[in-house]
């Protein structure tokens, strides 16, 4: 809804900063129920999630057939880059040359290579980082999603576009599109071994519920060729539905090329993953006082937290919240100015908390790039 945002601020700190930019890495697993290879590529996804800290599984219920899960984007996808299951496509990048692990199309890999294309891909640096910032009610289960996009070296030309998918993880049900075809429930030592054949009540993980950008990304928003220094964003909004939990849902936003004529030209530049309740902002005014103010955001390395509700008398309690609630930074606050060093926090969302003597709150989010 927004192209390039005039933060002055911003853009001398992405035009000053010249270093790499990690990457975020997306596999989009093709796989369904009546799949009968699929649940190792559950399990080669689950290890895979352990080894690299940068991984973003999403799966597509679609390549072998469809089932219960599938939503009208997969298919989509699917028929353009792959005919088989369990396969993945990573960072929708095109390689060269097809082998016995990739498919003749070079937009995705059996399973035995998923590793390797991860750990390559992973040194290649982004011109781009993605902040994903969610506004959640769960009274309404109304969803408001602001994606950012700072640019930090000059991106090829290129038709680019936002997405955000929407992610729940460990999706159970009953009946045909569920259950799951399992060619490994007499394969002693597997972690299927034993679990039926079709296994009932089957766990499915990273399930791709829906894709707000549709399966290419929104298009019109981002200008041809951005230029290092350069803030673009856009905004989403959604119903969560009710049979969904919300408690196992995950934001993922990115940023890819498209092209309708070539389907080697879709790679995605960069990508964010964020819990979705992490967008959960207690707002009652009985238990807040509004006196709070942060600079710069997003930041780097230091953050400036003032609040003229601080005092040696009235001593309130700084804390920094990572999205899964865990307290990563607690101190005193006994002036109306602190000073906070957050060089050592992942890159990525955070609130900002001060509490006073009372249980008396005050909330903000912040951005550390």
């Amino acid at each position: 809804m927004k192209h390039i945002i005039p933060l002055v601020s911003l853009f001398i700190l992405c035009s000053s900063l010249q270093a790499q930019v990690n990457r975020n890495i997306v596999l989009e697993e093709f796989s369904t129920a009546p799949c009968g290879a699929c649940p190792d590529g559950r399990v080669v996804a689950d290890e895979l999630l352990e080894k690299h800290d940068n991984l973003i599984v999403i799966t597509h219920h679609s390549g072998f057939g469809v089932d219960s899960m599938t939503i009208e984007e997969s298919p989509i996808l699917s028929s353009g880059y792959t005919n088989g299951a369990p396969t993945a496509a990573i960072n929708r990048t095109y390689f060269e040359g097809s082998t016995v692990y990739l498919n003749a199309t070079g937009m995705v890999w059996s399973r035995q290579r998923w590793d390797s294309v991860i750990t390559a891909e992973s040194l290649k640096p982004s011109p781009a980082k993605i902040v994903v910032t969610p506004n959640y009610n769960p009274a309404t289960r109304t969803l408001n999603v602001d994606l950012l996009c700072l640019v930090f070296d000059d991106m090829e030309p290129g038709d680019l576009r936002f997405n955000l998918s929407i992610v729940e993880d460990s999706v159970v049900g009953m009946g045909p599109g569920y259950d799951q075809t399992n060619y490994y429930n007499e394969a002693t030592g597997h972690p299927m071994f034993g679990l039926g054949d079709p296994i009932v009540g089957y766990d499915h993980r990273h399930v791709l519920r829906d894709m707000l950008g549709e399966t290419w990304g929104t298009e019109g928003i981002i200008p041809e060729g951005p230029q290092n220094g350069d803030v673009l964003s856009h905004s989403y909004s959604y119903l969560i539905p009710e049979e969904w939990n919300a408690e196992l849902i995950k934001l993922v936003g990115w940023v890819n090329y498209y092209d309708e004529t070539d389907f080697t030209k879709h790679a995605i530049v960069n990508a964010s993953q964020i819990d979705l309740l992490a967008g959960i902002v207690d707002v009652e005014d009985e238990t807040h006082f509004l006196d709070i103010s942060i600079s710069p955001n997003p930041a780097s390395d230091w953050l400036s937290i003032r609040s003229r509700d601080a005092s040696p008398l009235n001593p309130l309690v700084l804390e920094i919240v990572n999205p899964s609630g865990k307290v990563v930074y607690a101190t005193e606050m006994i002036s109306n100015h602190s000073s906070v060093n957050i060089e050592h926090l992942v890159s990525g969302n955070y609130f900002v908390r001060l509490i006073n003597k009372q249980d008396q709150m005050a909330i903000t989010q912040i951005v550390k790039i």
